[in-house]
């Protein structure tokens, strides 16, 4: 067995190789990138990733890559300035009340139904 470092892929090769297997969701692209990146290019076991498209088939075929997505980077507002007023969702305090109360009981419950009941 060989021991020599894993290939260091680019996201343009990634882009590439998902693009060939039929793949266009960018945020999976990303994703796949910026988390195997992170990891060293290297499987969950330790093992290093040599045939980038021989693993993207297989994180396909078992619906994983689909869950890396999460990784992609969003653009997000900077300040709540910058967020229109029309997509701030506030829940009503009734609402408030009944997802607190279905919490385990803990300091931070205790504390915020105190401050339901106060207002």
């Amino acid at each position: 067995m060989f021991n020599r470092p894993p290939p260091q892929w680019t996201q343009e090769q990634v882009k590439d190789e998902m693009a060939f297997l039929g793949i266009s969701d960018p945020l999976a692209c990303e994703g796949y990138f910026l988390h195997y990146e992170s990891q060293g290019w290297k499987r969950g076991n330790g093992q290093p990733i040599m045939n980038l498209r021989a693993h993207i088939t297989v994180l396909k075929n078992s619906g994983f890559l689909w869950k890396l997505r999460k990784y992609a980077t969003k653009p997000k507002p900077k300040s709540k300035e910058e967020i229109p007023p029309e997509q701030i969702e506030v829940m009503p305090p009734e609402e408030r009340r009944k997802a607190l109360e279905n919490l385990p009981d803990s300091i931070f419950k205790r504390a915020m139904l105190a401050r339901l009941k106060g207002k």
